[in-house]
């Protein structure tokens, strides 16, 4: 895709259940990667201090590969 697909951090979604932090990445609103993070400890209480969407995690974004 390269850099130009991937030039905005769209939103950040926290999983706590599966323990995983999604980064939607794309240009002009349009996801176009999906990069899956291992959310290490102390990563939950520092995405809350900057107001991390927690919501369910959307099937459509999963990358389980």
């Amino acid at each position: 895709m390269g850099q130009d697909a991937t030039g905005e951090l769209l939103a950040v979604e926290v999983d706590r259940t599966a323990g995983n932090v999604l980064l939607r990445l794309g240009r002009f609103g349009a996801v176009n990667q999906v990069v899956r993070l291992d959310m290490p400890p102390g990563l939950g209480s520092a995405l809350d201090a900057l107001g991390a969407d927690e919501s369910a995690l959307s099937d459509r974004y999963r990358d389980d590969r």
